[in-house]
């Protein structure tokens, strides 16, 4: 696989047309990891993937994890516990902790999982200066749970809805404007449902 070919695969190709470096990529909500290739290829040399779907980690390790790529089965949020996981049917990406206002999804089963805030785990950031966030609604509460240790991102790859789509999730505009002040700017446009790219300011 080349570059350019990586680059035109995943949303993180975004930075590296401006001229970013990708030197480690963070992954909350990786499913069954999919993209961990394309990161690799695109000069990522460490990958951290967070999946709380138990039969997409088990995907994703199996498929990835080794001595460059770790695979953890925990969810991210703003506080550490535990909390009901919703399933869906089929390949699990519709997978929320929050209930879907108008939901496509067909939940097949629903279990505690492990809740944890990024600084809670105490992990070094320093090989990681890319994080993507696909969690169904929980991005804001993700992004306050890493703290501080956002301002070690240079590139944030965030997934939001203009609209919130999950009861509990925040709007893509609350994202952006929790983000502002801690040093990012919005780096393409709102749309109904799709990733927002965020560069820190200097990063380029």
């Amino acid at each position: 696989m080349t570059f350019e070919e990586a680059q035109d695969r995943v949303k993180i190709g975004h930075f590296t047309r401006k001229g970013g470096k990708i030197r480690g990529v963070i992954h909350v909500g990786a499913n069954d990891g999919e993209e961990i290739p394309y990161y690799l290829a695109l000069g990522a040399e460490r990958v951290l993937a967070f999946e709380p779907n138990l039969d997409a980690w088990e995907k994703c390790y199996k498929q990835h994890a080794n001595g460059v790529v770790t695979v953890l089965p925990i969810a991210l949020g703003m506080k550490v516990g535990q909390a009901p996981l919703n399933v869906t049917l089929g390949d699990g990406k519709g997978s929320s902790f929050l209930a879907e206002k108008d939901s496509p999804y067909e939940i097949e089963k629903s279990y505690h999982s492990p809740l944890m805030t990024f600084r809670s785990l105490n992990i070094d950031t320093e090989p990681f200066n890319t994080l993507v966030i696909d969690v169904q609604g929980m991005e804001h509460q993700v992004l306050r749970g890493f703290d501080g240790l956002l301002s070690r991102f240079d590139f944030l790859n965030i997934e939001c809805s203009q609209e919130p789509m999950f009861y509990g999730e925040h709007s893509a505009q609350d994202v952006i404007d929790f983000l502002s002040p801690r040093g990012f700017y919005q780096d393409s446009p709102i749309e109904t449902h799709d990733d927002i790219m965020f560069i820190r300011k200097g990063a380029l």
